[in-house]
């Protein structure tokens, strides 16, 4: 998830001008239709939500998260394929958003919202295992 969540920082070193091809105002447009992706993502989610359960959305959507992610890292190119990919990206990354801010209301419903809304975004507890340089 956390791939997904960051998902254009990861983007912008695979899109970089270089060894790819892109220039920089390619790499610019392929980010761009990525965060258009993301519009359409987020514009087909209620679509998505009507035809499919949340936990049949959830793992499939994390996963074809991950697969665009990677599919950025080793697909060396042309430019159209991976501007199809950052599209393809940001289509999901659209939808785990509102996966995301829907999450409790769509597995357990609206009471208790604020407590379990809480305790799914709280930060981890640190670990309670020594560093190896102390």
């Amino acid at each position: 998830m956390l791939a997904s969540r960051d998902d254009v920082p990861f983007r912008r070193p695979c899109l970089r001008p270089g060894p790819r091809g892109a220039s920089t105002t390619q790499a610019a447009w392929a980010l761009g239709l990525g965060g258009a992706g993301q519009t359409l993502g987020r514009t087909l989610c209620a679509t998505l939500a009507r035809h499919t359960t949340v936990t049949t959305r959830t793992p499939a959507l994390v996963a074809a998260g991950g697969a665009t992610t990677a599919a950025l890292a080793l697909v060396p190119g042309p430019l159209t394929a991976l501007t199809l990919i950052a599209v393809a990206a940001g289509l999901i990354r659209g939808n785990l958003t509102l996966l995301q801010a829907t999450a409790v209301t769509d597995r357990w419903g609206t009471t208790h919202y604020g407590r379990l809304s809480a305790l799914l975004s709280a930060p981890p507890p640190p670990s309670p295992q020594p560093s190896p340089l102390s």
